[in-house]
């Protein structure tokens, strides 16, 4: 089941179909010589480059944003500022801000734009390389609201609602984390895998730490937080944590543990990867993990009762309108029985009466008689409003959840 929810990005891989490369220009590459800067490893451990004087690709897609992410390693000239490799980008044909960084660096935001109207766009991205190749990783785009996806990766990220948090054991700092032994956090989700990415701060201790997963209550798995070097490192991000097996298509929870303590690296939430399959980009719902049902009972105890007494309120009306209405009948009926008159002249332009017949004696019309006015009796039952991140508004009708939201 699925109603419109929050709006998550998808973030399509370098090799997806759906990115047109220009001929034989482009090349897939080894990401292990990639892996550069603090800005994580590769995405989807892809790459795509070329070493073309005039090459581009193309994307299509239908939403509010996009980003273009790669691998940079380019030179500067100091005299003209020119770039190896050079690049620019073009949304609907007009270009978007590009963004140079002139030290090595993977994941790095080359290009993006996100005040676009939600329609269709086209993004071309066009390339100049004298010596150095560049690297295209992946595309992260907003889509419209209510977009469906047979399948793909959306990003889920610390604040989404699918995400249910142990209650006091959390803090905010530029992501979620926790340093309390055997904090625990939730995801649910529809789908085939999903990957946790965090970031490491050097705000806290460096030494590394781990934590365990539980995949529909199965596990645990144990992973490893990784930590920094010493305190004085920097902060890397984008790690990634820990990617489930396949899972099949449907609904599932992830319920995650810190095994650490307040003298090692905490546990991060930054992100999650979700391959999503089926159900598009919506809030969906299923099984509920036993570490976040409780609110939903709740939800659907007091749902179940608010429906409980609508339904009663309907079938009393419905009760008061049917005897209502027998009687109303009967006494129309009584009303309504021929009984013989005799008939009765009267002036012309007015009616004469007979046996239950009614019939005119001139063209001026008779006065207008009101019809019977039908009340239809709508439910009075409390309406909720709910609110998209584009301000849409849309009307819930309150009904027993059957699953939890993610």
């Amino acid at each position: 089941m699925a109603a419109l929810g929050p709006l998550r990005q998808v973030i399509v891989d370098d090799t997806d179909p759906s990115i047109r490369y220009n001929g034989v220009d482009w090349f897939p590459t080894d990401v292990r010589t990639l892996n550069n800067g603090n800005f994580g490893p590769v995405f989807n451990a892809t790459s795509h480059a070329t070493t073309s004087s005039n090459t581009e690709f193309g994307f299509t897609f239908n939403g509010t944003s996009i980003t273009v992410q790669g691998n940079l390693d380019m030179i500067t000239d100091p005299t003209t500022n020119a770039t190896d490799p050079a690049w620019q980008c073009l949304v609907d044909g007009k270009l978007i801000p590009i963004k140079p960084f002139n030290f090595p660096e993977s994941n790095w935001p080359l290009c993006s734009i996100g005040t676009l109207a939600p329609e269709e766009h086209l993004l071309t991205v066009q390339v100049q390389s004298q010596t150095r190749p560049f690297f295209l990783d992946s595309l992260v785009y907003t889509p419209v609201p209510g977009a469906v996806f047979p399948s793909a990766v959306l990003i889920y990220p610390e604040g989404d609602p699918a995400l249910t948090y142990s209650a006091g054991q959390w803090k905010e700092a530029g992501e979620q984390v926790t340093q309390t032994p055997g904090a625990s956090v939730t995801l649910e989700f529809h789908g085939t895998s999903a990957t946790l990415i965090g970031h490491t701060s050097n705000s806290f201790p460096p030494n590394a730490s781990s934590g365990r997963y539980f995949v529909d209550g199965a596990g645990p798995t144990s992973f490893t937080i990784p930590g920094l070097t010493s305190a004085s490192s920097s902060n890397t991000f984008n790690n990634l944590l820990f990617t489930t097996p396949p899972l099949s298509d449907g609904f599932h929870n992830i319920t995650v543990v810190y095994d650490g303590d307040s003298e090692h690296t905490p546990l991060p939430v930054k992100i999650w990867y979700v391959t999503n399959t089926t159900v598009g980009n919506a809030l969906t719902t299923g099984t509920p993990s036993p570490s976040s049902s409780r609110g939903v009972h709740r939800g659907a105890m007091v749902g179940g009762i608010i429906g409980g007494i609508f339904l009663v309120a309907v079938g009393l009306v419905v009760l008061f309108v049917l005897r209502r209405r027998r009687t109303v009948r009967a006494s129309d009926e009584e009303a309504l029985r021929p009984m013989a008159f005799p008939a009765v002249r009267l002036t012309a332009g007015w009616v004469s009466w007979g046996a239950s017949v009614l019939t005119t004696k001139s063209n001026r019309p008779l006065p207008a008689y009101p019809g019977p006015v039908t009340l239809q009796h709508e439910d009075s039952g409390a309406r909720a409003v709910g609110e998209n991140l584009l301000g849409t508004r849309y009307a819930v009708v309150e009904v027993p959840p059957g699953y939890t939201a993610t």
